[in-house]
């Protein structure tokens, strides 16, 4: 997690900014607020459920496509 800030900046500077970053795993509350400050789009926990995760995935790339088809 401690790289996760650099790669979102990565990939600002990149002029990539619309691809989202998705955590999991193990991650302090504290720890989470940073990754999310840090443009992390989604903090996944153990235990979640699978469905949880893949609605996430959907909702995100669904987004992702409406504003790429709204920048066209």
């Amino acid at each position: 997690a401690v790289s996760t800030p650099c790669s979102t900046a990565s990939l600002r500077a990149a002029g990539l900014a619309d691809i989202q970053v998705i955590v999991g795993g193990i991650v302090p509350a504290k720890d989470e607020k940073v990754l999310l400050a840090a443009g992390v789009a989604q903090v996944f926990h153990p235990g979640a459920a699978l469905d949880d995760i893949v609605t996430a995935v959907r909702a995100l790339a669904a987004a992702r496509h409406a504003r790429q088809g709204a920048s066209a």
